[in-house]
Order: C-alpha cells, then structure tokens, then sequence
C-alpha cells in the first residue's frame, strides 16, 4: 500500500512539474544567487487554537504559535510559478504537559 501511495504521489508530481514545463520562461536553480529581481516576500503570523486529545485523561487546552512563510530561495518553476516555504512553531502548556512542535 505504501508503494501505491509513493508511486501515485511521485506521478502527480511529476505531471504538475512537466505541465508547468511547457509554460513560459524557463526552471531557475538558486533564483536568490542567480535573479536579481528575486524577494524574499516575507511573511509573518501568529496563530492560536484548540488542541485536544480523544482517549486521554489530559483535558485539552489553548496553542500558540509563530508562522514565517517566504519565496523558495532554492528553486522557481517556469512560467513564474514561485514555491512558497513555510516554517512553523507551536507551542502547548497545559494539565503539566508540555508540547512543542
């Protein structure tokens, strides 16, 4: 089941990569060495919500968080299709457990 689930993932992305292929301009590698039009586009969020656990005698309780999102300095796609990356920390404190991820 597993291969399944690699194989179709690993053909779905390839589709995407090969249709966008054939779109305008061109594949950069390390676009923020090489473009000098390159931003970064930061951005920046907080988040908070409700985490809760089925099955457990620790009652749920409030997270937090910080979320930075930015263009992929790695690679852009052709046709001007930019990858976004995203990195998030969030934070649990409650009933003596502490949880970070």
């Amino acid at each position: 089941m597993r291969f399944i689930n690699k194989s179709l993932l690993a053909l779905a992305g390839s589709a995407l990569l090969s249709s966008s292929l054939y779109s305008a301009d061109e594949f950069q590698a390390f676009p923020i060495f090489t473009n000098d039009n390159y931003k970064t586009n930061i951005e920046v969020a907080l988040v908070s919500g409700y985490m809760g656990f089925s099955n457990s005698a620790i009652d749920g309780g409030m997270m937090y968080g910080l979320e930075v999102s930015l263009d992929c300095p790695v690679f852009t796609l052709p046709g001007n299709n930019l990858l976004r990356q995203q990195i998030s920390v969030n934070r649990y404190s409650e009933s003596g457990l502490d949880i970070t991820t």
